[in-house]
């Protein structure tokens, strides 16, 4: 049986802003990147706003669906590097084991 990590939206403030980018370079409306992540356009409207957390599984939707780097979509420009790597070593980890 495998762990379901949620992540709160208010961790990862700036994830909200990248979905927004992504979804705009890639010229996708809301309902279209609703239905590569099999949710409702609602949702992402949620996550451009901050408004709702996600699980971990999105990330990976993200890297492996719309080919983002998963260090830039995990990177948080307020942090140091060293704190940067810690985070995403730690999301990892809660991911696999």
């Amino acid at each position: 049986m495998s762990t379901v990590i949620t992540i709160k939206a208010n961790d990862y403030v700036f994830f909200t802003k990248k979905v927004k980018k992504v979804r705009n370079l890639l010229n996708l409306s809301q309902e279209e990147m609703a239905k590569k992540f099999d949710v409702n356009d609602r949702m992402i409207s949620y996550w451009e706003q901050g408004q709702r957390g996600f699980k971990i599984d999105i990330l990976e939707k993200f890297i492996n669906l719309l080919k983002v780097n998963p260090y830039w979509l995990l990177w948080d420009e307020k942090l140091n590097s060293f704190d940067n790597i810690i985070e995403i070593i730690f999301y990892s980890f809660l991911n696999f084991y």
